[in-house]
């Protein structure tokens, strides 16, 4: 039998306690006492892994990627706001921060995946002024640090918009941003193709940064680091992107009326683009000369000036193909390294063999690409006639194109 005092003890646990009015109740036997103060220095952004940030979160020192800072990672993630004054500022910061980081540091084998996946889509952003401040962005990544020589430190508060100089060791290097063309090209053939008449304007700035990309706004081939981004794009798009600017120029690949006497290419832009028509037809002009001259010519070609006199003494300037280094044996390059990446790419080892359509074809070759363009030659130089019968600084250009391409 249970014991009186066991029954009392157990009766006393499913009674309820009385309260009394200004007096504190009984505290639990699984109470903590929490009354204790203590105090702490909490430094979330100063770590071994992620490094010290100065002013804006930019990181100080030559060894801490800006990619560990999670300010860096934060504006990367504003580049998918709804706002387009947020894009632009999220995009100034990471030009800002990447341009000092690319003065400061000597690290090699950086990966900017996370930065092009990101702000690739705003090739197709319906604000002038993200797309302009992304123009800024791809081009201080086609630098990586270790590439180009250091600016002193006195100088690295006033580095907004640097030119840097890359270093001799690196002239035959690859860009990093060659590793993402197959990303960006998809985004600026997209463009090239919008419905916007502003976004195919600026379509054609895209891709002059891909054919040329560390000589910026001059257009010419100064070493083979400049060729690294253009080697993939044509060895890989090189029929996408002809077509692209058919679309562009409002050209048919089939017609071939020789009747007609006005280029759709004038009337397409000049409904599209009205008083700059004219200077967005230059431009795209400009970019299709540039492109049919890197995928006509071999990579490691530079163009010298000649200046000679014609019959009547006038001063006429040619262009002579030079090497920059010696010709070899035309079968040397079977046995020596490839000069680019995915050199068995043409064997379609990972992916479907796909044949029968002649954009997703590769061009490894001069040679190829000239067997590509012979089916679009008839409508490209039909649609470059027309231009040049415009006359003036287009008309310049168109005939400079025909003969380009048939170099």
């Amino acid at each position: 039998m249970v014991s009186a005092r066991k029954k009392k003890e157990k009766k006393k646990d499913f009674q309820k306690t009385k309260l009394k009015v200004g007096k504190t109740a009984p505290k639990s036997n699984t109470h903590t006492d929490l009354s204790f103060k203590a105090k702490t220095i909490s430094l979330p952004n100063q770590s071994i892994v992620k490094g010290i940030t100065g002013a804006g979160g930019v990181p100080v020192g030559s060894t801490v990627s800006p990619l560990n800072n999670e300010d860096f990672k934060h504006h990367i993630l504003l580049l998918k706001h709804h706002s387009a004054g947020t894009r632009k500022e999220a995009l100034i910061y990471l030009t800002n921060a990447w341009n000092k980081y690319l003065a400061s540091s000597d690290d090699l084998g950086v990966n900017i995946k996370p930065i092009v996946d990101a702000a690739a889509p705003l090739v197709l952003d319906l604000s002038e002024k993200v797309r302009a401040e992304l123009l800024l962005l791809l081009r201080a990544l086609c630098f990586e640090p270790g590439q180009v020589d250091p600016v002193p430190a006195n100088q690295l508060s006033d580095i907004s918009k640097p030119k840097f100089t890359l270093k001799p060791e690196f002239y035959t290097a690859n860009s990093p941003l060659s590793l993402h063309i197959p990303n960006l090209a998809l985004y600026i053939h997209s463009a090239m193709t919008h419905i916007t008449p502003d976004i195919r304007a600026d379509s054609t700035k895209f891709l002059l940064l891909m054919v040329t990309p560390a000589t910026g706004e001059s257009h010419t081939f100064s070493h083979s680091f400049d060729l690294s981004i253009c080697s993939v794009l044509q060895r890989q798009y090189w029929a996408k992107t002809l077509n692209c600017f058919f679309a562009l120029f409002g050209w048919s690949h089939e017609k071939t009326d020789q009747q007609l006497t006005m280029s759709s290419s004038s009337v397409t832009a000049g409904l599209a683009f009205g008083k700059q028509a004219a200077s967005v037809k230059k431009s795209f002009l400009e970019c299709l000369q540039l492109f049919l001259r890197s995928g006509l010519s071999e990579f490691g070609v530079k163009y010298k000036e000649i200046k000679l006199l014609d019959a009547s003494g006038n001063d006429v300037v040619i262009e002579q193909r030079q090497p920059e280094n010696p010709l070899f044996h035309p079968m040397s390059r079977l046995f020596t390294q490839p000069p680019n990446s995915d050199p068995f790419l043409h064997l379609n080892l990972f992916k479907s063999t796909n044949t029968s359509a002649t954009t997703t074809s590769i061009t490894e070759d001069v040679e190829a690409r000239n067997q590509v363009l012979k089916t679009y030659l008839g409508s490209l130089h039909h649609g470059l006639e027309l231009l040049a019968k415009e006359g003036g600084e287009i008309g310049r250009l168109a005939k400079k194109t025909i003969e380009v391409s048939v170099c």
